[in-house]
C-alpha cells in the first residue's frame, strides 16, 4: 500500500468544502483526518470514505469496493468504500454521512 503525496494534496483540495483536513501518513498510504476522526484512507492512490449505517447503500449502490488488507493469512475488510471517479458523486457521498 502507498500513496502519492501530489494525489494526497489533490484529495484535500477536492473535500476542502468539509472542512479543514489533515493528512498524515499511515502504513505505506494516508489516513485523512477531520477534527481528530479518521474519515477516509487512501492506498495506492485511491480514495476510500469512511461508511457508516446512514451511507452505506449509496456507496453499495455504485458498486464500489470496501478497502481491504491482509493480516497473515486473512483478507480484512475495513468500513472505508473506494469512491466513485466522478468528483460531483464523491461529494454527495461525503454529504450524506
Amino acid at each position: 500500500m502507498t500513496a502519492n503525496n501530489e494525489f494526497v494534496q489533490y484529495v484535500l483540495e477536492l473535500l476542502e468544502s468539509l472542512g479543514r483536513l489533515t493528512a498524515k501518513a499511515m502504513f505505506g498510504g494516508f489516513g485523512i483526518f477531520r477534527q481528530g476522526i479518521m474519515v477516509a484512507v487512501i492506498a495506492d492512490n485511491m480514495l476510500y470514505l469512511k461508511v457508516n449505517d446512514v451511507n452505506r447503500q449509496n456507496f453499495e449502490v455504485q458498486r464500489v469496493e470496501a478497502f481491504k488488507y491482509q493480516k497473515k493469512d486473512k483478507v480484512l475488510a475495513m468500513s472505508y468504500y473506494q469512491t466513485p471517479s466522478r468528483q460531483r458523486t464523491i461529494l454527495s457521498l461525503c454529504a450524506n454521512g
